[in-house]
């Protein structure tokens, strides 16, 4: 260090330095001189100090520092990539699926789904603090990343080869997305966020439609559940030829047709500024006095996306000695999209005795979109050259993963320092769909004969029929399909328990190795429903 005596008296002195860990040094004969500066540089020499007996230190090494995880990777039998929470912060990602863009050799597809090494989501698995994790799409196996806020995480660790202890499920990849520990001290942090996106962010023509009250959170209220009467699903829906001769059949076919929400096509509004907000506390205190470490995090976000200068088209190939390619449609393209991402997370650790710890762990997840999407232009394949075809696209997906783990931690000194582990955890995903919906037309304008109020066809002065621009729509089901509702809804439940032992001794080279067993159950369960209403029949016309 540097240091600088001021307003010292003049005389001759001592001047002795100490640090701990380094022998005292003296240096005699210094002489102050008055109005001068006298200067000293001094080096000190280590030294040892020995105890009587011997003095065990146990620090436990923090996962949420590039050093932590880098000393693991050290000492691990199996070849991994890890980011910490340090560096998931300084890449400014905001999920779990952000963060493994910053993995070597993993690839997120969709801005959900990891591929690992470039083999597809089946090949992969996904762990939650070493727990597997259920699968919330009806056609991957894949657990989607982006359900996972970054201020919950405290690193990410993927495994690229086996080991016995692993499950064997996976040959790209396993990731083990693991969330914060409970902190050494109080902790409180308060952060909000928010982003301007030049597409969306107060743009007027954002499109939207009519939901539930609840979409602001995430969450469908039952505004799109399919409708009472059909609720049952053990119902028959007459078909029109039989609803023509039977009246009590046309009015129950009317009935049913009109339980639906009459929203088929979107609206426009103005979009709100991205916004995201989070909160976490944490603190150890004293339970019997033995120390209880509890942290718990609440995070939301608000984002909205927006384009209307897309372009959706095809061309083929009609023949093989054709030099062209034949345009089958060509579309214009506008489509938004709301997105609400809503989590929690509480963490419960006590340590009975200063060599066992047991923990609890509840994590709550949920995301939503709300898609919006309008299409239109030209069909040259099927329709004529006046016609313009429309399509109109609104969805809304729900996607949320809940997760309950039990876990603890024994060491056993007296039974050669025996360690043993065991995890018992319940989760569960699901991906809902509520009432998906397609609407597909034509329109043809031309000029025609205009009418009035009652049909009748308009004359001028001189008894001329007055003819002008009159736009007749159509729904044609031998090109495209009818108007259609879907209502889908996949859940799949993991149960699951894991215990180890690991036992340490030295190898015939010296080195320390540990001899580990253990047993490893998984029950899963899983449910996919899909229903498809189909409005109309043939040479169906609508005045749009």
């Amino acid at each position: 260090g540097n240091f600088q005596l001021f307003n010292v008296p003049v005389g001759k002195y001592v001047l002795v330095s100490s640090m701990i860990g380094y022998q005292n040094t003296s240096v005699t004969g210094i002489e102050v001189v008055e109005g001068q500066v006298f200067k000293l540089n001094i080096a000190l020499s280590s030294e040892t100090i020995e105890l009587e007996e011997e003095t065990v230190i146990e620090v436990k090494a923090l996962r949420s520092t590039d050093a932590g995880l880098l000393k693991d990777r050290q000492k691990a039998s199996a070849v991994s990539d890890a980011i910490s929470a340090d560096e998931i912060s300084r890449a400014g990602s905001s999920d779990a699926a952000e963060a493994m863009t910053h993995v070597t050799g993993a690839s997120v597809v969709g801005g959900k789904y990891v591929y690992i090494r470039g083999l597809g989501d089946r090949y992969s698995s996904v762990q939650l603090n070493g727990a597997a994790l259920p699968s919330a799409d009806p056609d991957r196996k894949a657990v989607a990343m982006d359900l996972f806020p970054a201020t919950m995480l405290e690193n990410i660790v993927t495994t690229k080869s086996f080991t016995p202890d692993k499950p064997g499920d996976f040959t790209g990849g396993a990731v083990n997305i693991a969330t914060k520990a409970f902190p050494d001290d109080f902790t409180l942090s308060i952060s909000t966020s928010t982003s301007f996106n030049t597409q969306s962010s107060f743009n007027e023509k954002f499109l939207t439609y009519r939901g539930g009250r609840l979409d602001w959170l995430g969450s469908d209220d039952g505004a799109r559940d399919l409708p009472d009467l059909l609720a049952t699903r053990q119902i028959t829906i007459p078909d029109v030829g039989a609803a023509y001769n039977n009246e009590e059949k046309a009015l129950q076919l009317d009935q049913f047709s009109k339980a639906f929400s009459p929203v088929m096509a979107p609206t426009t509004t103005t979009a709100p500024i991205n916004q995201n907000y989070s909160l976490g506390v944490g603190n150890q205190v004293q339970l019997f006095d033995r120390p209880l470490g509890f942290l718990g995090s609440l995070v939301y976000s608000n984002s909205s996306s927006f384009y209307d200068d897309g372009s959706s088209a095809r061309w083929q190939l009609t023949s093989r000695s054709a030099s062209t390619l034949t345009n089958n449609f060509k579309l214009n393209d506008t489509r938004g999209i709301q997105s609400i991402g809503i989590g929690g997370l509480l963490t419960l650790a006590f340590k009975p005795a200063p060599t066992h710890e047991l923990s609890v762990t509840n994590m709550f997840n949920r995301n939503s979109e709300d898609i919006a999407r309008y299409l239109s232009g030209s069909f040259p394949r099927d329709l004529d050259e006046e016609a313009v075809y429309e399509t109109r696209v609104l969805q809304f997906t729900q996607r949320q993963i809940k997760s309950l783990q039990l876990s603890g931690k024994h060491h056993f000194s007296g039974l050669r320092d025996l360690r043993a582990e065991w995890k018992s955890s319940i989760s569960s995903s699901s991906q809902d769909e509520p009432d998906l919906r397609f609407f597909t037309n034509n329109q043809i304008t031309a000029m025609r004969p205009l009418r009035d109020e009652n049909n009748q066809v308009i004359r001028d002065d001189n008894g001329a029929v007055v003819r002008g621009p009159v736009t007749t729509y159509s729904i044609s089901p031998s090109i495209y399909p009818l108007p259609t509702r879907y209502f889908r809804n996949l859940s799949e439940d993991n149960r699951e328990f894991q215990f180890s032992l690991s036992l340490p001794f030295r190898q015939w080279q010296g080195l320390g190795s540990h001899l580990k067993s253990g047993f490893f159950g998984l029950n899963k369960r899983r449910n996919f429903r899909e229903s498809r209403y189909e409005f109309g029949q043939d040479d169906i016309n609508y005045d749009g």
